[in-house]
């Protein structure tokens, strides 16, 4: 006759450890249990969902680019504009005015629109271009940009 040995069994703070094994079996399987826990989460650093639901589960928050700055008047931009009525995406970054790769510079911001037409009541607007921001499909910020060309790209 076999007496029950004390084996201390950490599972999760949640429940209590067995403090004595009632069968051999029941034993071997708590550990292999614990064992393939402690395998997946050792090995990756955080819990699987699904591998044991009763352990907290944190999800690592993807960090968020901020969103850039409004252009302000004065502000020259390298890039290519497109000139044409069809929307079309428009990639420039902020550049220092005395950069070669300067091609344009705001002359005027507008907020809250979309509309390039409103660039016409400025007489030296030569390129135009808007900006919109949404959050669910609703436009949370809208710019228009009213340009001039900058040496090879002047229209003057």
């Amino acid at each position: 006759m076999t007496t029950p040995q004390e084996t201390p069994v950490l599972l999760t703070p949640r429940r209590a450890a067995p403090r004595k094994a009632k069968s051999p079996g029941r034993l071997v399987g708590l550990l292999v249990a614990c064992g393939a826990v402690g395998a997946i989460i050792g090995s990756s650093g955080t819990a699987i969902a699904g591998t044991a639901p009763d352990l907290p589960v944190v999800e690592t928050p993807t960090p968020v680019a901020p969103e850039p700055l409004p252009y302000e008047k004065g502000t020259c931009l390298n890039g290519t504009i497109p000139d044409t009525p069809t929307p079309t995406p428009v990639y420039n970054e902020e550049v220092p005015c005395s950069a070669p790769d300067a091609h344009y510079r705001v002359i005027q911001r507008i907020p809250n629109t979309t509309e390039l037409d409103r660039c016409n009541a400025n007489p030296k607007t030569e390129y135009r271009f808007s900006y919109s921001r949404t959050v669910a499909g609703v436009p949370v910020e809208q710019y228009v940009y009213c340009l001039i060309g900058l040496g090879s790209h002047s229209r003057s």
